[in-house]
């Protein structure tokens, strides 16, 4: 009897977050969302371009420039290994693959 009785709560509860849900859905404006996420840029590899300039001043015959160079190239190695995080492209990726599989 219990059991039953806490069903019936829970399942007044899941009809009333649905109906909520619904509403606040109806009342977004899609286009808008729309706009922005595809306002949103990629990361940049940043990483990549240090390692690159890193490199350009150690191929420099200058022997000043090999000890900046060397510490742009292990930066930018370092850079490049751990900025492998979430970005705002992937998070844009995500809420379009939601919002489609949501059918809005």
């Amino acid at each position: 009897m219990v059991m039953s009785e806490s069903l019936h709560v829970l399942h007044e509860s899941v009809k009333r977050r649905a109906a909520t849900a619904v509403d606040v859905a109806a009342a977004m404006d899609m286009t808008e969302v729309s706009d922005r996420l595809s306002a949103t840029r990629k990361r940049g590899h940043v990483g990549k371009k240090l390692i690159k300039a890193g490199i350009a001043l150690i191929a420099i015959p200058d022997p000043i420039s090999d000890v900046p160079g060397a510490a742009l190239a292990l930066t930018g190695v370092a850079i490049a290994k751990f900025s492998d995080c979430v970005g705002i492209q992937d998070l844009k990726d995500e809420v379009t693959k939601t919002l489609s599989e949501l059918s809005f």
